[in-house]
């Protein structure tokens, strides 16, 4: 999953800017793979600086499950009670009548 997180200023000046569009990127793949996508970001231009984070603790690895099943951050709803029914006698319904027209 991809959270864009937007435009923000850098800690720091990095090669004259001072501002950058930050990315968080979740993934799982194999180790050639992650080392392709490392390669790639180096040579990216437009990518001033990256960081990747392997995942080795259980609390972690169970974290980033949650995420991938959508239930990460999510608190467990309860159901709603139904909401009473208002019910209008017949009689105060049909009473209303047309307003009059002004000329």
């Amino acid at each position: 999953s991809i959270d864009d997180m937007g435009v923000r200023k850098l800690a720091y000046e990095i090669d004259k800017h001072e501002r950058g569009h930050y990315y968080v990127v979740y993934y799982k793949a194999d180790p050639a793979v992650i080392d392709e996508i490392l390669r790639n970001l180096r040579f990216t231009e437009e990518v001033i600086r990256f960081l990747n984070v392997k995942y080795t603790n259980k609390k972690e690895i169970e974290n980033w499950e949650k995420l991938v099943k959508g239930t990460f951050n999510k608190k467990e709803e309860k159901p709603a009670a139904p909401a009473p029914k208002e019910e209008t006698p017949a009689a105060e319904a049909k009473s209303e009548a047309p307003a009059e027209k002004a000329e």
